[in-house]
């Protein structure tokens, strides 16, 4: 067998570092992808619970429309798991639209990302239902 050229050795032997150098720009990009992945998915669980709870209160208010507003808070709190729920900021308004009148429940709440890539501004996330009144 013959021995390449020591010239011919010495272009083609740099290839030992160029695997770290691309595992590092592509994970880089990977971990970012899946932490915002994961972030996305924490937002829309919070959302899901928010709206989960407020339909709670729904059907107390539904059930009896002279409720107090600390009976609806109560239905909306125990509907909820995440944590920092008891920063969900509840309000009950009276509306009235086309000479009917209507209860209007929301329910906000603003929940910071964990990432720092995707800002550090909170993300408000905000869920409203009307209830119909006698």
């Amino acid at each position: 067998m013959r021995r390449r050229a020591p010239r011919l050795e010495r272009l083609g032997g740099g290839e030992g570092g160029a695997v770290a150098v691309e595992f590092a720009l592509v994970s880089v990009l990977a971990i970012t992808l899946i932490l915002a992945v994961v972030e996305f998915g924490r937002v829309f669980y919070v959302r899901s619970e928010i709206a989960y709870g407020l339909d709670r209160a729904v059907r107390v208010a539904l059930n009896d429309p002279d409720t107090p507003v600390t009976a609806l808070r109560t239905a909306l709190q125990d509907g909820l798991s995440f944590p920092g729920a008891g920063d969900v900021v509840f309000t009950v308004t009276e509306e009235t639209a086309d000479g009917e009148s209507f209860d209007r429940l929301r329910a906000e709440y603003e929940i910071m990302p964990i990432i720092p890539v995707l800002g550090d501004q909170p993300i408000r996330l905000s869920v409203s239902r009307h209830v119909p009144r006698p």
